[in-house]
């Protein structure tokens, strides 16, 4: 069984981007160790998923790019999870519509490397319950009371049915001091 990893951009604070008008920014250039390691790491991958937003990004993206990353980008398998795509450009890339958990379940059943994700914070959220679920056997179709039941054994803290949500991106200046102490 694959491993699934999410890759995706986080600022030291913890906020991600919700978008382009959101974006945390580049920062600086990668130092050549990050990009070494990085590059290794996505050449092994076994396939690339991601959201609909993020592949409608990257494929107009990687297919002319001449970067160091485009090789393996543009020539791993790719999956987009959609219920409205209806074709893809991108080759190798397939489209996955189907129930998000069965969907992971099957694609991590599969021979091959890493399954690396890539998506926002709502692709991020989705996919870590969809895993969630598969590793302690429950599924939301289920019963509350059969869920907590379940969750109260696995879990020390119980059983959280409702997920945290990300604080929202701060709109005005902010808070921080941006002189030296």
């Amino acid at each position: 069984m694959r491993d699934l990893v999410l890759q995706m951009g986080i600022s030291i604070d913890g906020y991600v981007s919700g978008g382009p008008e959101e974006d945390i920014g580049g920062g600086e250039a990668e130092h050549p160790d990050v990009v070494a390691r990085k590059l290794a790491w996505v050449s092994q991958a076994g396939l690339h998923a991601m959201s609909r937003v993020t592949y409608e990004g990257m494929s107009g993206f990687w297919p002319t790019s001449t970067g160091v990353y485009a090789k393996p980008m543009n020539e791993i398998p790719k999956v987009v999870f959609s219920k409205t795509l209806d074709r893809v450009d991108w080759p190798p890339t397939t489209i996955a519509s189907g129930d998000l958990e069965e969907e992971v379940a099957t694609l991590k059943a599969e021979p091959g490397g890493d399954i690396i994700a890539y998506g926002g914070y709502t692709f991020a959220q989705a996919l870590t319950r969809a895993t969630w679920w598969m590793s302690t056997g429950w599924s939301p179709a289920r019963s509350r009371s059969a869920a907590v039941s379940r969750c109260s054994r696995t879990l020390p803290w119980g059983c959280g049915l409702s997920w945290p949500r990300l604080p929202p991106t701060p709109t005005g200046p902010s808070s921080r001091s941006t002189t030296g102490a």
